[in-house]
């Protein structure tokens, strides 16, 4: 949000200016009214942040300045000003007009017109400009901070650092024993995002270790904790450990519960055992005190999404039957297991059916709409759904800018590609993946652009981020080689192996193939010599079919030959490097040396009849 007197004043100078010059005349923030500091606190949680742009939901500022004085004032430039809090309907936002989806180089925002504009029409919406942070203030995301996946919790973060330096189990084990008593307060010990961050850090079996340490120490007898062990042991992946604890409960007097129940049957669907899980739902269905909620509902429905969409809707259709009313949750899964099957009038039908109910969408839901429309190639659907996601006042995240990059990227439309990759690099919080700088270059490489091949690449080292996959790299080898840049090249290679990179075949092939057809033979029996050496790879025999086609195609006959030697001393059957008419589509005169068929075949005629 805005800090000092200079900050809030270009701020009201945006909404309007009625109260810019009475703030600059006060010299500081300290005599604003408190409904002004309502404003903006009201605003500082639900503003649409994209770079140096605050976009302000409209019923946050007359929600917020309604019980005030500015009442007026304030009401009526939110009214005829802002567009952006609208709520625009399924009709409206995904099936109405094309959306208006700003390329401009100096705009940060992307917003389409409202319902009823045309993309052409001079009414757009307003953005309200102002600083998204203050100069000098520090980057919500620390680049060199290792810990920051776990999140604002200072707790579990110190947590982290000292788990993740241990040396050994004994030591971990030691750390915990150290702070049984903070611990121990299971209820209000953030065991879950401890957890969480430990299975996204550099040593996720630490998480295992944290969780059969409690598992060791935990005195159950509420079946509510049990249930939360339970649940943390599926996603762990120790279904046995689960299960074993469900046991446990109920050998201990303790009754099953719905809340236990749909604990085993969520652990029963992270580890894919359907089986189990339908059988556990039937139990209680036929138990007198332990009937399916909705949330039992909601775990099977979400399971089948991923499996079956007939067993998906069989069980959405039983929760309506048993008197549930659906929720976001139930909704959610409906449009993913649409979207995955390909079902996208469905998906959009279910979609305008969560609307309507009044329920609120979430990242989830427009992370499926996004990658359901890119499938469906409906570029118009797929923007439209973003800028809805933008207007609900939710970020883009890297999922959801990786299919949009790759949609752009596929369809060779760099100035949008770019756009979402200055969306994500200008959101608080959020940076540009391996996989979004990866399929940016591949589409610069394929198309022959070095010069923005090299700026992405730049800025993916520069955020110490590496190619996720050696097709990026072999497709920029390629672009250089098909540019004869062959310094720039060279350049390239000797920063990726600093940066600790290791061949693999396809780029060791691509390399061999590249210098081998523009006659820089020295650098390809380097590039041999190299892969030769390699612990990790070794040459094929298409190693040596690429040195030979390359040789042949020079002319140098001597070379093949030395080829198939080298082939036939590996082991390889070097019969398709010396002989280059194996695979060529032979002529009848050659198969029956110049005579007719009927000649060969009496029987056979020739003549049609």
């Amino acid at each position: 949000m805005v800090r000092g007197s200079r900050q809030l004043g270009s701020w009201f100078r945006a909404l309007g200016g009625y109260y810019c010059e009475k703030l600059r005349r006060t010299g500081g923030s300290k005599y604003v009214s408190s409904d002004i500091q309502l404003l903006t606190s009201s605003c500082r949680d639900s503003s649409i942040v994209e770079g140096n742009v605050i976009l302000v939901p409209r019923q946050e500022l007359s929600s917020a300045a309604c019980s005030s004085t500015f009442h007026g004032q304030i009401s009526r430039i939110a009214e005829t000003e802002t567009r952006i809090g609208k709520d625009i309907s399924i009709g409206e936002s995904l099936k109405g007009n094309s959306a208006w989806f700003s390329t401009a180089a100096g705009s940060d925002t992307a917003i389409p017109p409202s319902a009823g504009v045309s993309a052409s029409s001079e009414e757009r919406p307003t953005a309200y400009r102002a600083p998204a942070r203050f100069p000098g203030a520090p980057d919500p995301k620390p680049k060199n901070d290792r810990y920051f996946r776990a999140g604002n919790n200072s707790t579990v973060s110190h947590m982290l650092k000292l788990l993740e330096a241990a040396p050994s189990d004994a030591d971990v084990e030691k750390i915990l024993e150290d702070r049984i008593g903070e611990l121990a307060e299971s209820k209000r010990w953030p065991w879950l995002p401890l957890l969480d961050a430990l299975q996204k850090g550099p040593k996720p079996y630490l998480a295992l270790d944290v969780f059969n340490w409690k598992v060791k120490k935990f005195d159950g007898g509420d079946p509510k904790e049990y249930a939360k062990m339970i649940s943390t042991a599926g996603r762990l992946n120790q279904l046995g450990m689960a299960t074993t604890l469900f046991k446990e409960m109920e050998g201990r007097g303790i009754r099953r519960t719905p809340v236990t129940c749909n604990a085993l049957i969520s652990a029963y669907s992270k580890n894919n055992q359907t089986a189990e899980a339908i059988a556990l739902f039937k139990e209680m269905q036929e138990s007198a005190d332990c009937k399916p909620t909705l949330v039992t509902y909601n775990t099977l429905i979400s399971m089948f999404s991923k499996l079956s969409v007939k067993d998906m809707e069989t069980y959405f259709d039983a929760s309506k039957e048993a008197g549930l009313f659906p929720d976001r949750v139930t909704y959610n899964s409906m449009i993913w297991g649409y979207m995955r099957g390909g079902l996208f009038d469905k998906m959009e039908e279910v979609y305008g059916q969560l609307v309507n109910t009044g329920c609120k969408p979430d990242p989830i839901t427009f992370s499926a709409l996004i990658i359901g429309f890119s499938k469906a190639g409906s570029l118009e659907k797929m923007e439209s759904a973003f800028h809805h996601m933008q207007e609900e006042g939710y970020t883009i995240n890297n999922m959801i800018a990786e299919i949009m990059v790759e949609f752009y990227a596929a369809e060779r439309q760099f100035e949008k590609m770019e756009r979402i990759m200055k969306i994500v690099s200008n959101t608080p919080g959020t940076s540009c993946s391996s996989m979004v700088y990866g399929l940016a270059i591949q589409a610069y490489a394929e198309t022959g652009r070095i010069e923005q091949m090299e700026q992405t690449i730049e800025k993916m080292f520069g955020s110490r981020r590496l190619f996720t996959t050696s097709k990026v790299l072999d497709s920029v080898i390629a672009a250089y080689a098909e540019k004869h840049n062959f310094e720039g090249l060279e350049k390239l290679l000797v920063r990726v192996k600093s940066l600790g990179w290791l061949y693999q075949l396809t780029t060791f092939h691509t390399l061999i193939y590249e210098y081998g057809r523009t006659r820089l033979f020295d650098k390809m029996e380097d590039i041999f010599e190299e892969m030769s050496r390699s612990t990790e790879v070794r040459p094929t025999a298409q190693t040596y079919q690429l040195l030979a086609d390359s040789y042949n195609a020079a002319g140098d006959e001597e070379m093949v030959l030395r080829t198939a030697d080298r082939m036939r001393a590996a082991g390889f059957d070097s019969r398709p490097v010396m002989d280059k008419e194996v695979d060529r589509v032979w002529t009848d005169d050659e198969i029956f040396d110049g005579k007719r068929r009927a000649e060969v075949w009496p029987s056979c005629r020739c003549d049609g009849r």
